[in-house]
């Protein structure tokens, strides 16, 4: 008797809490949606399953029974929430660095030089003593195992593969409570989790030629530095790319010699033919940059940030796709 009736007592108490928990969830939800269109949010397309893990988010809904939630706690993490975005983007930070130090270490400390050799310069031993991030390096490069994609930090953050939102029953109540009213709301609910489908691409002897072409050492130079040298290269058949670009066909050729013309000859692995980078003049630079426009407009994707209709697994839209959804709307 004793027994069954603790066993009711324990009943009754997950019954009310399950209540109080969805009451909270209830109250939250439409905050949790207007936090997720804030320009922050839609920048790693943060949607209100990410949101809901966070831990200001998780102690409303989990306060004790007796905690009044009120307006004035919606206030406080709206107040909050740009800090919240940055502490999300931290922990994602540094499954990428785990993952990039496990495949590719960066160079440790420069080793002492024999006495015979003349000693590297100031400006060299402060470049290899520099302190640097790798995700913010020129050569780090990510690749999706599922779309087979080419990634690079902090975009890989928002990229759709990544995103799940599947619970097993091993996770804790607050984990299940969440996923249960994500799959209630469709959309905006497969949160950052994915991390295992990424793999981080290894630097290839061409690509490291492409940077040292540009006059950047590969090992240190980080993606903003090279953006800043405003370079751009062509290719032996005359097409002008850019440096990321460059280095992102170079990651899978091989380096086959340096002309004194400074030229670097590369063989690339799938195209199977010999090709010539050279940097383009700053004419051929602002030609190139002129042309840009257009080409970035046919290449933008679209969501509508008004409307839930849209899967997110769906993908977004290209131009002519978003501008019919206007005329729809």
């Amino acid at each position: 008797m004793v027994q069954c009736m603790e066993r009711i007592k324990r009943d009754r108490l997950r019954d009310e809490r399950a209540k109080l928990r969805q009451k909270r969830w209830n109250f939250l939800q439409p905050t949790l949606m207007e936090l997720s269109r804030r320009p922050e949010a839609r920048a790693y397309d943060i949607n209100v399953g990410d949101i809901a893990f966070m831990p200001e988010i998780r102690e409303i809904v989990e306060a004790a029974n007796d905690a009044v939630v009120h307006v004035a706690s919606l206030e406080e993490v709206s107040a909050k929430f740009p800090d919240m975005i940055e502490r999300w983007k931290d922990t994602a930070a540094h499954k990428l660095r785990e993952l990039v130090m496990k495949s590719r270490p960066v160079p440790g400390p420069p080793q002492p030089e024999p006495a015979k050799r003349t000693t590297r310069s100031g400006k060299a031993k402060a470049e290899a003593e520099r302190k640097f991030d790798v995700l913010e390096l020129a050569t780090t490069r990510f690749h999706c195992k599922r779309c087979d994609g080419a990634l690079y930090y902090p975009g890989l953050l928002a990229h759709a593969c990544l995103r799940d939102c599947s619970c097993s029953t091993r996770e804790d109540v607050y984990t299940q409570f969440v996923f249960r009213r994500l799959r209630n709301l469709q959309t905006h609910a497969a949160i950052l989790r994915n991390f295992d489908l990424l793999s981080v691409a290894q630097l290839s002897a061409a690509a490291t030629a492409v940077i040292q072409l540009c006059g950047k050492d590969p090992e240190v130079v980080t993606a903003n530095e090279m953006n800043a040298l405003g370079v751009m290269l062509l290719r032996g058949d005359a097409n002008i790319r850019s440096w990321r670009s460059a280095v992102c066909l170079s990651f899978s050729s091989f380096y086959v010699a340096c002309p004194p013309d400074m030229s670097q000859i590369l063989f690339d692995d799938r195209q199977r033919h010999t090709s010539q980078w050279t940097l383009a003049s700053p004419d051929e630079v602002a030609t190139a940059e002129a042309h840009l426009p257009d080409i970035e407009e046919k290449e933008y994707r679209y969501r509508c940030v008004k409307c839930d209709s849209q899967d997110r697994h769906s993908g977004p839209w290209q131009p002519n796709g978003a501008l019919e959804h206007l005329r729809k709307r």
